[in-house]
């Protein structure tokens, strides 16, 4: 015995579903480092950094003792996984990355 529900309103019927980049992102919560130019997400924009308590090691051997890593936090691997933490001295460039 047929469903007549199904027969008489979905039969034939089909449901489409689009996801974005932008979806994704704010799925994950991502911090968001490319702006849309001309349809591509290709663009960099300034990231506000945050300067944390490590010293630079490059500094810190040149006799330095007052230059610390600026950072900023990014979900580059997938949902389930940690983020990676993104580290650059703002004197001498020395940048490294963890991830968590």
């Amino acid at each position: 015995m047929a469903n007549s529900l199904f027969d008489t309103e979905c039969a034939g019927r089909e449901i489409r579903y689009t996801v974005t980049a932008e979806d994704f992102r704010r799925e994950l919560n991502t911090l968001e480092p490319f702006i849309e130019v001309d349809g591509t997400m290709n663009v960099k924009i300034a990231m506000q950094k945050k300067v944390s308590n490590i010293l630079c090691s490059e500094c810190k051997e040149a006799g330095r003792k007052d230059v610390y890593y600026e950072y900023f936090e990014m979900q580059i691997r997938s949902a389930d996984e940690g983020s990676t933490v993104f580290y650059e001295c703002p004197e001498c460039g020395h940048s490294y990355n963890t991830n968590n």
